[in-house]
């Protein structure tokens, strides 16, 4: 009976240890399938982001514009051409570019949205991360993405 009760209280005290530390894990605010908003570096890493919103305004053409940011390193597709740079995540502050892009031509309204996308992205101030939508703050509004 003594081996009873005893494997009971300690059993009971390993089962109390266990859902603290799950409560523990489910409190975090962690990057990827969070229930809450993060800001850190591990929020922007890994998936490649679609481009939704552009200081409000729908997203135009055929290809999605992207982003995906990767260990200080951040490359995409911006409408009609190709461009990387670098970024830095500092308390919470986002920091981009310089930015560079490939120099082909197109259509004039993607174009124009090509250029808003890439001036805005190099005034990026800070992000938030909910769930599978990330916003950035910019000079010119907010960009939103979607994971891709």
């Amino acid at each position: 009976m003594l081996a009873l009760r005893r494997s009971l209280i300690f059993g009971g005290a390993a089962l109390a240890a266990a859902v603290a530390a799950v409560a523990v894990v489910f409190s975090l605010d962690g990057p990827a399938g969070s229930a809450g908003a993060s800001s850190d570096a591990a929020a922007l890493e890994g998936p490649e982001w679609a481009l939704v919103s552009l200081g409000g305004r729908k997203v135009e053409g055929e290809r999605e514009v992207s982003a995906r940011f990767d260990n200080g390193q951040l490359t995409g597709f911006a409408s009609i051409n190709r461009y990387f740079g670098s970024y830095t995540v500092e308390d919470g502050r986002l920091s981009v570019g310089p930015i560079a892009a490939t120099k082909m031509g197109g259509p004039e309204p993607l174009m124009r949205q090509e250029d808003a996308f890439l001036r805005a992205l190099e005034t990026a101030s800070a992000f938030t991360r909910s769930g599978e939508t990330l916003t950035i703050t910019t000079d010119a509004g907010e960009l939103v993405f979607t994971v891709k």
